[in-house]
């Protein structure tokens, strides 16, 4: 059997620079930039699609040691559905359809 590897496109071989950084543990990511003052956020989403829930009182999150900031979907409800950023083509060149998602 002959293994085909082809110079360009899907499946070459690409040399990349930052590779020995990474390989080496020299390497900088995303992660490891935390300048002073940086907060983390958390979004909680129903693990079951089109499903919703209520949160009864965030009282006790707010309360919660380090907590800056606790938000419900009724605190966004001003800002309306978020429009999807997504700009996809049908294979006849068309816009793909979209849908705005609801917060």
């Amino acid at each position: 059997m002959t293994v085909f590897t082809p110079k360009f496109g899907m499946g070459a071989s690409v040399l990349r620079r930052e590779d020995q950084a990474f390989i080496t543990g020299l390497g900088r990511y995303t992660d490891d930039i935390q300048p002073a003052g940086l907060l983390h956020g958390y979004v909680l989403r129903s693990p079951v699609a089109k499903a919703s829930f209520t949160v009864g009182s965030t009282e006790a999150a707010k309360a919660a040691s380090g907590v800056h900031l606790v938000l419900t979907g009724a605190d966004l409800a001003h800002l309306g559905k978020l429009k999807s950023g997504v700009m996809q083509r049908q294979p006849d060149g068309t816009k793909a359809p979209t849908r705005d998602i609801p917060v």
